[in-house]
């Protein structure tokens, strides 16, 4: 079993975390690095919490900020679609 430096790790962290992210068998191909190798690797930094996802857990005040927004565009378009009614 070959051991990685940590350095190549996080390049390949890197490789596979957005907004650029590379697939496994194309990170494996270029630096020679066997898949389950690198699907491991993967699965353990999901375990830890620690990217490599394809999602990030939005920040509260900025889904706040979201909802707040969408409202009022709602609350713009009803009053646009009563002014037309009437």
């Amino acid at each position: 079993m070959t051991a990685y430096s940590l350095a190549v790790q996080a390049n390949v962290r890197k490789r596979m975390s957005p907004p650029n992210r590379q697939d496994v068998p194309q990170i494996s191909k270029e630096l020679g690095i066997h898949r389950s190798t690198l699907y491991q690797w993967r699965s353990n930094w999901r375990l830890r919490g620690a990217a490599a996802r394809g999602h990030v857990k939005p920040d509260r005040n900025c889904v706040q900020n979201l909802y707040r927004c969408l409202d009022q565009l709602d609350q713009a378009r009803f009053g646009l679609v009563a002014r037309r009614r009437i």
